[in-house]
Order: C-alpha cells, then structure tokens, then sequence
C-alpha cells in the first residue's frame, strides 16, 4: 500500500459521516482490506491536517498540499454527502495531472450507511488495488484457446465526442488501453486530444500503441508478437475508415521498432458495437433472457462477413443486450486450428477479467476500459464538456459535423497531460 493515509473533506455542502471520527475508519479499513488479501500498512497520521475545509474549487487544492507536506503516495478521501460533480472533477484533475498523486474517492455518508460495510470496501479495495499495480484475477486462457498471452498483447480504443451542450471548442478525446503481460489485469491508458471535434478516427493513434508497446516491453522479455485490438465508437458507416485509417496508423506504430522491420506482429481489429436493436430470447421459459455466454453467430450475422452476437453477463433487470462483434482485419487467429470458435472464446474470456466486478460485464473489458478512461479525460476539461449554453439555436444541427475548434480557446496538450508518476498505472479505475 506504500506511504497513504486518509483525509476527511468538510464543507457547508453537507456534514461529513466520518468527521471526528478517524480512529473507527481506520479499524474499519485495517479489518477489511486484510481480509481481500492486500498487505496493509498504517496509514500515516495526519493529526489535525486530517480534515480539510473545501468550501469552492480551488480548495480542493489544499487536499493535495497535505499530501505533498507528509510525502504521501497516494490518497484515500471521505467526501461528504452531495458534493457537486465539479469539485469531484478538480481532485483527480489536480491528482493526476498536476500533483502525480492517486486519488480513491467514497462518499462517507455512504459508507456510514451500510449496516454490514464489508462488501462495500470489498468493492472499493478492489479499485484501489489496481490503483496501486495488482491483479484482482486471472482467467485460465489456456483452457479456452491456443493463443498465448504471453506474446499477445490486447487493445481497447475509444474516442468521447462532446455533446450539444457542450462548449464550441470542446475537442474529441481518444484513449487507448492494453496489457502489459501475460495476465491481463493491468491495462494503462494513453488519452489524446483529437485534432478535430467529432472525428471517430484516432488523430493520433500510432503514437499512442507505440507508447503501449514501450509498456509491454519494460515488463516482458520481447516485443508482443500479436496484437488484438477491440475499436468501440464505430458505427458500420465508419468500419471503411477504421480499415483504411487506423489499420496503417497501428502498422507504423510498429515499424518504428526496429525488430519489428523484418517480423512485423499479427495485427486483428475487432469492432466493438453496442448501439443496435437486436436482442434475443428463449420462448417457453419463464427467463426470457438467454443465458450467460449465448453466442450467435449464424442466421441473423452478415453472409459476406465475420460477425457474432456474444451476451456474456446475466441481467439483473430487464432484456439483456447483447453485443456485436465485427472482426474487420484478422493475422492472428486465421493461423489458428478454430479460428471462430477461439475469438469466441477469448472474447467471453476477456469479459471476465474486469477488475472492477466478481461477475463478467455484457462488454469485453478492453473496450470497457478505453471507454471508463475516455470518460476521466472529460473530467479534466469538465468546464468544456459541462458547459452548457454556449452553442446557437441554428447550429445544433450541425453539431455531429466533423469541426475544427478554436485552437487557441482550447488548452494546450498539458491540458490532459498526465503526471510521470502515474502515466502508467490504472489511474482512471
């Protein structure tokens, strides 16, 4: 857990549950964060630095200067009750872009609230955990395919495009996660400013995989010799762009290694689609939903192409949703025995290596991934992306058009630039 301790936000927003009450938070966390096997060490006392008054914005500043005074890692805050989404978005702008510290946030209210808080820190140790470099678990791959891991690294790619609402120079931001061994429990992310607002196609994705495969490096023996790529955000008017924009940006990634000159890796683009009306049912039972890990891959699939429908999860309400899956570019699998058969299998295997659940999630993780990060980057420009008002009645309708912002009412690149200490981490978990 390195050198941590907990601060106690209080406000005139709302009274925070654990205000004066440090030493019944500690046992708590002591008693269960040893119990999901994390080695725990005391967490430094702060004394009366311990509570922080955050009544504006720029308060919230001060929580990281009493980090900063005791040299702490990273930091374990109580909010109180109902604080507003904006000073939320300022600590883990400050945390991860201008202080480098960790930041693992729980409404004390809430936490006070549960009658038996075990399974709720069961939940945020779980976070915090991959936070700090663990695995959460491991999936017997071997079991479910031939591929090997060990050489295969795996890629998530999402692109966030501002709203209506937002501001008239909000950029699109792309993010890009991927393994870093055999284990698939790390993936950290690399988020970029896209050089145009509502452009699907990645600006500057050779750049981002080849900082992904500087990662795989540090931490394997050899470069991957495959790389599995799952693109979410693409609808099937834009797949031709993927294949004749991105697939070159990923190959020249790797042709600035110069291994890779003479044996480039297998590359294979599978598309990711959530946003479709199909669903599926079981007729005569009293459980409509098909069970977990239903596959479909004929009758209702594209003739000329390779498709499949995969509902990994079981749905705790309503109709469960499938998810589509196009693979528009395949080296890896085609050399395989079963090729469709183990995508299948790898794909319903990667929706159980979420570090966030003890269950599989209804999409793979890598696209889940990409998109959870994509959505801390509107976090660090909340004030472009929740900025209502600023576009005119006549221009809505041009809204989902490709523009070009106002690059100089747009920050600069450090704007969502991270800190060296936790560029390579799961900072946005």
């Amino acid at each position: 857990m390195r050198k941590w301790s907990f601060v106690v936000i209080t406000g005139t927003h709302a009274k925070n549950a654990y205000q004066g009450k440090p030493k019944i938070l500690q046992q708590l966390f002591k008693s269960e964060l040893s119990k999901v096997g994390m080695k725990y060490t005391e967490p430094v006392d702060l004394s009366d630095d311990r509570y922080v008054s955050v009544q504006t914005i720029e308060d919230t500043d001060k929580i990281f200067q009493v980090a900063r005074k005791y040299g702490l890692s990273w930091l374990f805050i109580i909010l109180p009750k109902r604080m507003p989404a904006p000073m939320y978005n300022s600590i883990k702008r400050l945390g991860d872009l201008r202080y480098g510290i960790a930041t693992s946030c729980v409404d004390g209210n809430k936490l006070s609230a549960q009658a038996n808080p075990a399974q709720y820190l069961a939940n945020i140790s779980m976070k915090l955990n991959l936070k700090l470099g663990g695995n959460n678990q491991l999936l017997k791959f071997n079991e479910l395919t031939s591929l090997n891991f060990s050489e295969t690294m795996v890629v998530g790619i999402d692109v966030t495009h501002p709203s209506p609402s937002s501001g008239k120079n909000t950029p699109s931001i792309a993010a890009v996660v991927a393994t870093i061994n055999s284990s698939l429990g790390q993936w950290p992310a690399v988020i970029r400013r896209q050089a145009k607002a509502r452009q699907e196609m990645v600006s500057e994705l050779a750049d981002m995989l080849y900082s992904r495969l500087f990662i795989w490096k540090k931490n394997n023996p050899a470069y991957p010799k495959n790389i599995l790529v799952y693109r979410d955000g693409v609808s099937e008017g834009q797949y031709e762009i993927v294949l004749n924009q991105e697939l070159p940006l990923l190959r020249e990634a790797c042709t600035r290694i110069p291994i890779y000159q003479k044996n480039p890796p297998r590359l294979t683009v599978v598309i990711v689609g959530k946003r479709h009306h199909t669903r599926f049912y079981t007729p005569g039972t009293k459980q409509s939903n098909p069970l977990p890990g239903t596959i479909v891959d004929r009758g209702v699939t594209e003739a000329r192409y390779w498709d499949f429908y995969l509902q990994p999860h079981d749905a705790i309400k309503g109709t469960a949703r499938p998810i589509h899956y196009f693979v528009l570019h395949d080296e890896i699998f085609r050399t395989l025995s079963k090729p469709v058969s183990e995508l299948e299998a790898v794909t319903q295997g990667l929706c159980y290596v979420f570090g966030r659940a003890t269950k599989p999630v209804s999409v793979c993780t890598p696209a889940y991934y990409a998109d959870i990060a994509c959505e801390r980057a509107r976090c660090y420009l909340d004030h472009l992306f929740d900025d209502p008002g600023q576009w005119k009645a006549h221009e809505l309708e041009k809204s989902k058009d490709v523009q070009e912002p106002n690059l100089e009412k747009v920050p600069a690149e450090d704007g969502i630039k991270l800190h060296p200490n936790i560029r390579d981490t799961m900072f946005y978990i």
